[in-house]
Order: structure tokens, then C-alpha cells, then sequence
């Protein structure tokens, strides 16, 4: 019989089945003990999980507490549309948890942020352990590859891999094999749509990125399976792939379109990323990438690529005796790391011609898909050493072969211990490895071959873990006990100005002593020189300043300091007029520029009408004689009023913000005269005004922020954010990421339930 190359001998070796108890359970008990730890500490991620969490939890917070999706990010860049963050904050399983959350009255978004990161982990795990039963014949050899990439820490620093792009890709693979050998297309069906809207969440060009991927992955797949099963696929299933693949690109459009608007670093107009950007931006050299999958260290830690001490040999052993079921993984794993080793490669210049990828920054993001086929080939390996202990006089077990464990371990534990001289834990770490390895050889010499599969297993559970515990338990992200308390759901309150320093605020001032590596004297000697770039000397690790930690402490600040490339268009045509540094700060403290900024002055103003006289030495006047204060005066023409040729002055009056919430903004004023009520906050189309319950314009000034013309008394002005179709978008999404997210729980459940009625 043609046996396909997806699957292998169902008819399994029954010496390391280990079905008492359930493999599965078995598979996520180390996630699920981990978890304990870090769920139950005052621990917070790294990097751009970081920003997430903070970011997450202002909209979760006004979720929790009125029910309503917050799509106005009011503390972020002077204000500007949360829908460039609020999906990726609120990825899938997050989006699952929700309904839940606020049912049951859940209030701690910290604690619900890392359920939901744990969840991820789960599924991941889940499709690791169906794909392994469809490509080894040992249960041993399925945990050893669940244990191993259980392990990872991805989303401790990058959560745009959370679920779209890495944890949901083995349960895509086992859909898509599962329905090759069944020959059932919805299986097939089923795997796409799963990618497509797993990966809605994403920055855009990963969706291309991975679905490219996957193709290279199922087209020798496909070949190596047989003509006959290749021409199944083709004739009557088509209808089931032309769906999900029609609702992948027609979603794709609205993100691609978001993100190719943002004017980030290395992109030029149009959003395409240059040949160099391409090859190298933050992107470690290929031999760094892969010593970090060897001990866990490189130039760029963002991915974790530390993929277990015996990864290395277990490979090797896979790739001795190449079966034809392992060569569409063996041809994947080599296309990866010739793709990803950049300007060291003939490949990636080739691909970046290839229109998906002309927009892709970060080629090291591939890294994290290149540790998995690593490790499934180690898989292999694992399990013909395996099998090969029903036979004892197989060459494997004679002294000699041994090496092809031994020594590969050795040399990657003896380079950790080189690369981690000063760390405590680690060399733990290294010290319970290295006995756990001994110890695993003797008893094999010992023919003790049961029990060494356990202690193998048993150093795999201890390496990754320990590693991940080093990375995860860095006591710099700890917060004080007093902190834990901030990240229960409030509703958001309403800074009235902005502040230049963000020291001044108590809160961050406390955090910034764990997470910054410049002191409140070295950030104003920054704003005096007008040096940028000094204000970008974050901490390499965690990036403190990274935008979210100021609305989570209710600070509102004048400055970006590290991610002004992500700037609304209006802010930064704002900043290149006036001459503002890259971190929105102007080292000669103009006054004009302060209140309109709302920069340690009201963000609400009222001024006069047109044609007032300038005021010498005014609050508002530019440091050009005679410029107007509204910088563009053609924005009040069209709304039909007339501009003056000389600054307008503050007027006095009363103002009281009566209702504040990232959508809705109620104000009370009084006033004597005609006036203009400025608001420093983003100007968007998609903001109306009532002024006393009848609708009027929102007048874009300054070039970028409101002003709403008021009579003379008392008004009352409601200011709502209705940004067309989003919410029902984003609930289309998160009722698909509920019932596939629960779904696939539920199948976590039914597979061990069925595993114990077996055992």
C-alpha cells in the first residue's frame, strides 16, 4: 500500500506509549505548573507585550466598566483611533475571554491578559501533540516535542506572534494533513479558515508571510503524497478553499490599508520597506540566530529561540537515516534558514521581489517558524531512538553511536555556561542539566532504557522551563505589591493637561526606577538640548517608555518617546511645521506651542473670535510676529467663518468637563461673548459635535486639533467618536474567536476524556 508521506505506520510501539495518563495531559502539564508561578507574581513581559498589556488594559478597562468598546485612544499621540491597536491588544483568546469577563464581573486585566496568553499556549500545545500522533509512532517522541516547544517565551517580548502567526500554525498543519489523508475537504477548509481569521490580528504583512509559508509547505506535501492524491485535491474540493481565501483577502485589505498608512521606520510613502531594510533591520546576523536556538542567546532576543540542549543531536539523528514522511519538514526548515539568514543568503534577495514581501520589515520574525520545523525534525530523531530500544542490538545503543547524543549536548551546555557567567540561575540551570544528562547516558548503558526515556524527558521539562523561568521571573519586571492593585478595571479619568515630564507623575516616576536606565535629570537634559535620540536610550530589554504605561498610571504626556514612527499623519505633519523634535518636545519652550500642545496649560481653551487684536507678549503667540494662532486659516474659511491676520487671545469663561470616556465627551462652558472652545485633542472626521443638542462642525485648528464655535451663555457640547462599521467588525471577529477558541478547548477536553476511556 502507497502510504502518504504526511502520515506514518498508525500501528504504534506500545514500549513508550505512555497512555496512563492521558498523553495530552501529560503534554500541558508543564505549561499549567509554570503557570502557577507567573500568574500568581507581580511579574510584567517585555518589549512589544509590554506596550499590549498596558495599551490592553485601557480598553479593557472601559469595557469591564460600561460594556462599550473604547476606539478613541485619548492618551496616545495628543488622541488618535484605537483600531490600530485595539485588535492586536484584544487578540483572539482575549477576545474569547471576554464575554466571560464580563459576566462574571471580572476586574483584573492583568490577570485575565496572561489567562488569555495561557490559553494560547494550550492550543499551541494541542495541535503539537495531534500533528505529533500523525508523524511519529512513539508517544514518547510527541511529548518530547510538545515539552520542548511548550517552552517558548515568545509572547514574553513580541505578542504579534500571540496566536496568528505561531501558537494556531500546528493545529493549521494537522487540519491540512488530516484532510490530505482523510480526503475530507472540510478539514482542509477548516485549517485555512483557522489561519485566516487567527492572523486578522497581526501586523498585515504577516498574513501574506505565513501564508506563503504554508504554501511552500504543502506544495512538496502535496507532491510527495502522490499524483492521485494531488489530483483529488484539485477537482471537486476548490469550491471549500475559494471562502476562507476570499474573506482572508477581503479583511486583509482593511489592515493591509491600516498599516500601510502608518509612516514607519525603514518604509518609504507607499509603505514598501527597501532592499537593505529588508535584509537587515533588527535583524542579528544568521550565525547569531542560530547560536540563540543553540543556548539561547543573539543580538536580537525578541523571539526565544533557545530551542533545548538536545535539539541539536536529536536533529542530527533525524536527518541520518531521511524517511520519506520527513521530507516536506527537512525542505521547509531549509528554506527558513536560508531565508532568514538575510544578506548572508542567495534567497531573501530573490523573495523580496515577490510583491507580499516588499512590505515586510522584520525578516527575524520568520526565526520562531524555523525553531518549530527544527524541532520537528528533532522529533523524528527522538523517535527512531525510541523504537530502537525494543531492539538491543540496534547500532544506536552500542558505545560508539552514542556521540550522536552526548556530544552535540555537551557542547551547546558548555557554551551557555561560557555565554552566562554571572547569573545564579542559570548556572542552576546548566548544573541540573548536566547531572540530568549524565545520568540519562548511564542508565542507558545500563539498559535501564524506560527509565532513561523518562529522565530525557525529565531534562527537556527542566532546560526550557528553567530558561523561560530565568527570562520570566527577571526581578527588573517586577512590580511592587502596591502596583498589583492598578490593574483592576476603573473608569478612565480625564487629565485636564498634559505634562512635558512624565517623572512628574508619582506612578511612573516609582515604575521608571525598575525600567529605565535614565534619570529624571538625564530626560530634562534631553528636553534642553533638543537630542532626540538621548530619549530613545531605553532599556534594551524592556523599553520602559514605550507608549501604554502613561494611561495605564492616568498620565497624559507631551512627549512619545520611543515610537513617534507611528504617529497619526496630522501629528506629524503637525510636528515637521512647527519644528518639533522627533519625541514631540520643543527645546525652546515657545509658549504658543505649550498651549496648543496642552502642555502643562488646560487642553480646553476658549478664544476669541477673529480679527482680535494681538496681545503683547501673549500666552499664545508664535515666535514669528503676527502668524496667526490657527495655523492653517483655510480650515475656517470652508467652515464659514472668517480668519484673523493677527493671534486670537484666551478669553475668560468657565469650563467643566461633565462626562469623559474614550468615545463620549461632555463639556459645560460659560462664557460672555462669542468664542472658540480648542480642545488639544486629535482632530478625525469621524468625531461629531451637538452643541446644546443640535449638531454642529468640529473646526480642524492648529493643524491637527478641535475647536467648536460657541455663543455667548452657557452651552452644553457632547463630543462622540463613531468610527463607521469597527465595532461591528471587531464583534464579528470576536464572536469567531469565541467560538473557535472554546471550540478548540472543547477538543482539548474530549481528546484526554477519550484517552482515559482508552487507558
Amino acid at each position: 500500500m502507497n502510504q502518504p508521506a504526511c502520515s506514518v505506520n498508525p500501528q504504534r510501539g506500545t514500549l513508550m506509549s505512555l497512555r496512563k495518563p492521558s498523553g495530552l495531559l501529560l503534554a500541558l502539564l508543564p505549561n499549567l505548573l509554570f503557570s502557577l508561578i507567573y500568574l500568581g507574581s507581580n511579574w510584567v513581559p517585555a518589549h512589544d507585550t509590554f506596550f499590549h498589556l498596558f495599551s490592553g488594559f485601557h480598553y479593557l478597562r472601559h469595557l469591564l466598566t460600561s460594556g462599550e468598546l473604547p476606539f478613541w485612544s485619548p492618551y496616545i499621540d495628543f488622541g488618535r483611533p484605537a483600531h490600530l491597536y485595539l485588535l492586536n491588544s484584544l487578540h483572539p483568546s482575549l477576545s474569547a475571554l471576554l464575554p466571560l469577563a464580563m459576566g462574571l464581573g471580572i476586574q483584573d486585566v492583568k490577570t485575565l491578559f496572561f489567562i488569555s496568553l495561557l490559553i494560547n499556549e494550550v492550543i499551541f500545545v494541542f495541535g503539537l501533540y495531534l500533528l505529533g500522533t500523525r508523524l511519529y509512532q512513539s508517544r514518547a517522541a510527541v511529548l518530547f516535542v510538545c515539552f520542548s516547544l511548550g517552552g517558548t517565551l515568545l509572547w514574553y517580548r513580541q505578542i504579534y506572534y500571540s496566536f496568528h502567526i505561531f501558537y494556531s500554525l500546528p493545529l493549521v498543519f494537522w487540519l491540512i494533513i488530516r484532510g490530505l489523508d482523510t480526503q475530507k475537504h472540510a478539514l482542509i477548509a477548516a485549517g485555512f479558515f483557522l489561519l485566516s481569521v487567527t492572523g486578522l490580528v497581526g501586523l498585515p504583512p504577516y498574513n501574506l508571510i505565513v501564508t506563503g509559508s504554508l504554501a511552500a509547505l504543502l506544495i512538496p506535501l502535496w507532491i510527495w503524497s502522490g499524483q492521485a492524491k494531488l489530483k483529488w485535491v484539485w477537482e471537486p474540493g476548490w469550491l471549500f478553499y475559494l471562502l476562507p481565501a476570499f474573506c482572508t483577502s477581503l479583511i486583509l485589505s482593511y489592515f493591509l490599508k491600516s498599516g500601510l498608512s502608518l509612516s514607519s521606520p525603514g518604509r518609504d510613502a507607499a509603505g514598501r520597506v527597501s532592499l537593505d531594510t529588508f535584509l537587515t533591520w533588527a535583524m542579528p546576523p544568521a550565525a547569531e540566530a542560530y547560536k540563540g536556538a543553540l543556548w539561547g542567546e543573539g543580538a536580537y532576543p525578541d523571539f526565544g529561540l533557545y530551542a533545548g540542549l538536545l535539539a541539536l543531536p536529536f536533529a542530527l539523528l533525524g536527518l541520518a537515516r531521511l524517511k520519506r514522511a520527513q521530507g516536506p519538514w527537512f525542505f521547509f526548515f531549509g528554506l527558513l534558514l536560508l531565508f532568514s539568514a538575510g544578506a548572508q543568503s542567495f534567497l531573501a534577495p530573490i523573495i523580496y521581489y515577490l510583491p507580499p514581501f516588499y512590505i515586510f520589515r522584520h525578516l527575524g520574525h520568520l526565526l520562531p517558524l524555523a525553531r518549530i520545523f527544527l524541532l520537528l525534525i528533532a522529533g523524528f530523531g527522538f523517535d527512531r531512538f525510541v523504537m530502537s530500544l525494543k531492539h538491543p542490538n540496534n547500532r544506536l545503543l552500542r558505545g560508539e553511536r552514542l556521540y550522536l547524543l552526548v556530544l552535540p549536548a555537551l557542547y551547546s551546555l558548555g557554551a551557555m555556561i561560557l555565554h552566562w557567567p554571572g547569573q545564579s540561575e542559570m548556572r542552576l540551570h546548566h548544573t541540573l542539566s548536566l547531572v540530568l544528562l549524565v545520568a540519562g547516558v548511564l542508565l542507558l548503558a545500563l539498559a535501564r532504557r524506560r527509565s532513561a526515556v523518562w529522565l530525557l524527558l525529565l531534562l527537556v521539562v527542566v532546560d526550557v522551563n528553567s530558561y523561560r523561568a530565568d527570562r520570566y521571573l527577571d526581578k527588573s519586571g517586577l512590580l511592587q505589591p502596591e502596583g498589583q492593585g492598578s490593574f483592576l478595571a476603573t473608569p478612565l479619568p480625564f487629565v485636564p493637561f498634559r505634562v512635558s515630564d512624565p517623572f512628574l507623575n508619582q506612578g511612573f516616576a516609582e515604575f521608571a526606577k525598575k525600567r529605565a536606565v535614565f534619570t529624571q535629570e538625564q530626560y530634562q537634559m534631553c528636553l534642553k538640548t533638543g537630542q532626540s535620540g538621548c530619549l530613545r536610550d531605553t532599556h534594551p530589554v524592556h523599553g520602559v517608555l514605550y507608549r501604554g504605561t502613561e494611561q495605564w498610571l492616568g498620565a497624559d504626556v507631551c512627549t512619545s518617546l520611543f515610537r513617534t514612527d507611528l504617529a497619526p499623519p496630522l501629528i506629524e505633519r503637525l510636528r515637521r511645521t512647527w519644528g518639533l523634535e522627533e519625541g514631540y518636545f520643543d527645546p525652546l519652550q515657545r509658549p504658543a506651542i505649550q498651549a496648543a500642545l496642552g502642555c502643562n496649560q488646560p487642553k480646553l481653551h476658549l478664544f476669541g473670535p477673529p480679527g482680535a487684536l494681538e496681545a503683547e507678549n501673549s500666552a499664545v503667540a508664535l515666535a514669528q510676529p503676527g502668524e496667526p494662532f490657527f495655523a492653517e486659516p483655510a480650515d475656517l474659511v470652508d467652515a464659514g467663518l472668517q480668519p484673523g491676520s493677527v493671534t486670537q487671545f484666551p478669553l475668560e469663561g468657565q469650563i467643566e468637563v461633565t462626562h469623559f470616556s474614550p468615545n463620549q465627551v461632555g463639556i459645560q462652558v460659560v462664557t460672555y461673548q462669542p468664542a472658540w472652545l480648542y480642545y488639544a485633542d486629535t482632530w478625525d472626521p469621524n468625531w461629531q459635535a451637538t452643541l446644546n443638542q443640535k449638531s454642529v462642525p468640529i473646526l480642524r485648528v492648529n493643524l491637527a486639533f478641535k475647536a467648536i464655535a460657541l455663543p455667548a451663555g452657557i452651552s452644553q457640547i457632547a463630543l462622540t467618536y463613531r468610527p463607521p462599521y469597527l465595532a461591528t467588525l471587531f464583534w464579528m471577529i470576536a464572536g469567531l474567536s469565541f467560538t473557535l477558541v472554546w471550540a478548540t478547548l472543547f477538543g482539548v477536553g474530549w481528546v484526554i476524556f477519550r484517552e482515559r476511556q482508552d487507558a
